[in-house]
């Protein structure tokens, strides 16, 4: 399915095909940076719209600029804008969004919004995640965002992508949470 991309913004973006969602666009290298970095000026400047087509773009395009761009995306004012970033982030896993969503650029950012919405994104990696990597950002004092990981670690779960301990992990944050029990059942080797 191609993006749909404002005209006034995809004119400047050079490509040798149209990306698609989920694929490899057929760009050379070069061509790739440069429109990434053409997308970047879009996510600095364009309207709202624009904004949000270009979070497709980058993540079709892959790489670690697109991973940064789309993690400070998060924080864009616009919340279409901002949903963007927090669906489609968690496709970006090979080139280390799970980090961007447990880092600076996720649950440890100031800014409570994109704490929350990287915790929602987190269970949306489509990649193995440790239940041990995650406990460390459950906090009692953060009762909302600790919820928040709780969704996302059961989600994983019931995907089979929550590995290291996780049924020990998913109970410890129920515990944390006030949320009792599990009421999934994850077996462990």
């Amino acid at each position: 399915v191609p993006l749909a991309f404002p005209v006034s913004a995809a004119a400047s973006v050079p490509t040798t095909s149209t990306p698609t969602l989920g694929a490899s666009p057929l760009c050379q290298e070069d061509e790739v940076a440069a429109a990434v970095a053409k997308l970047a000026l879009v996510m600095e400047s364009g309207t709202s719209e624009e904004r949000r087509s270009a979070v497709e773009y980058l993540v079709a395009y892959g790489g670690a600029e697109a991973l940064r761009l789309v993690s400070a995306a998060m924080a864009d004012d616009d919340p279409l804008v901002a949903d963007e970033a927090q669906l489609l982030l968690p496709d970006l896993a090979a080139d280390g969004a799970l980090e961007v969503l447990l880092g600076r650029g996720g649950i440890a950012s100031k800014n409570r919004a994109v704490r929350l919405r990287a915790a929602e994104a987190v269970g949306r990696i489509q990649a193995p995640v440790n239940a041990q990597a995650i406990l460390p950002h459950v906090k009692a004092r953060d009762v909302e965002l600790s919820r928040m990981l709780l969704w996302s670690l059961e989600r994983l779960a019931r995907r089979d992508f929550l590995v290291g301990k996780p049924q020990r992990t998913i109970k410890s944050v129920r515990m944390l949470t006030g949320r009792g029990l599990s009421l999934i059942h994850i077996s462990e080797p």
